[in-house]
């Protein structure tokens, strides 16, 4: 009897919870108002929300707000549910990080970049590995006879260039150069790889993609002014290249897609009226880039500027205070 007392009494909370419920309309326009955590968080207090809240159009917006796109169409509802819990994941170990400060490098560090495990760093004409774990250097490369001002590596290689106009291919197992890369007129601004091949930037307004076995140059994109930072896409085959203007390329048939406009509060500029432009921040050119999804955003000292790249349009401008005081 107490047992039977008991579920009748769980039953009749469960009658008053339904009674107490929205409509599913309702249910359904809060769960597409929230975030994935708050999503999985209604999905846990009680098993009807729980089937509304694994529904597939609510994760396929969830999908198209975290990566600026839609999900491919062979993506099944489970797999959509679960990039998008990732996604969620590597952002909370940033945002809610136990940040500690660990200092490497040297002082004149020009830049970096970094993996899970590692950071390479630039500094002069040297090149150098640390370790993340204990902050220790791994190695220090040498054989650039200019200033090194760009690097990327991925698991086989690393790819730096410096002010001398080459570019060098290093073995990321050996740490050995494999080929010196020479065809630029001036300084190297920005190197990345796609696919495994290295690609360059220049200030002579040059991308090129490049041959490791021969050294020579696959292709190169003639940008209508110098590149100062670029940023590649791996998926759609995209390279998106930044300076007093803002370019998208498709590699693969080496053609220039987009030119997206550099607003000021005057309008679009180009180069020879954005230095005389009245907004300060639209006399420089654009120094970095980053690509994803459909969002695209470049900087430039006090201001980044923000587009969709399905209309061209710009969506944002982010900029830096003011400082106060002396």
């Amino acid at each position: 009897p107490e047992g039977e007392g008991g579920e009748q009494k769980s039953g009749q909370e469960e009658e008053e919870e339904r009674e107490r419920q929205l409509p599913e309309e309702c249910w359904m326009a809060v769960l597409y108002s929230l975030g994935v955590r708050e999503v999985c968080m209604m999905g846990r207090v009680n098993r009807w929300l729980r089937q509304l809240s694994i529904c597939p159009t609510v994760w396929r917006q969830q999908y198209t707000q975290l990566f600026g796109e839609a999900p491919q169409p062979d993506y099944n509802p489970a797999t959509v549910r679960r990039m998008c819990r990732r996604s969620e994941l590597r952002a909370a170990r940033w945002l809610e990080a136990d940040v500690q400060e660990q200092q490497v490098g040297y002082a004149g560090t020009s830049c970096l970049q970094f993996d899970d495990s590692k950071v390479v760093s630039a500094d002069g004409s040297a090149i150098r590995l640390w370790s993340h774990s204990t902050g220790r250097r791994i190695a220090t490369l040498q054989g650039h006879t200019g200033r090194v001002s760009c690097v990327a590596f991925d698991e086989d290689q690393l790819v730096s260039g410096c002010s001398q106009n080459t570019v060098k291919v290093w073995g990321m197992d050996d740490l050995k150069c494999r080929r010196t890369l020479r065809g630029h007129d001036a300084a190297v601004t920005g190197v990345t790889i796609m696919n495994s091949i290295p690609i360059s930037a220049s200030a002579d307004g040059h991308i090129k993609l490049w041959d490791i076995s021969s050294g020579q140059q696959i292709v190169s994109f003639e940008s209508p002014r110098a590149v100062h930072a670029m940023s590649v896409q791996e998926p759609t085959g995209y390279l998106v290249s930044a300076g007093w203007c803002v370019h998208m390329w498709d590699v693969s048939t080496a053609q220039l897609l987009h030119s997206l406009s550099v607003w000021s509060e005057e309008g679009p500029l180009d180069e020879e009226l954005a230095a005389t432009a009245a907004d300060p921040h639209a006399r420089s050119p654009f120094s970095c880039v980053a690509y994803s999804g459909s969002l695209l955003a470049a900087g430039r000292p006090g201001e980044a500027v923000l587009w969709d790249t399905r209309s061209q349009e710009t969506v944002g401008v982010i900029r830096a205070s003011a400082p106060k005081g002396p």
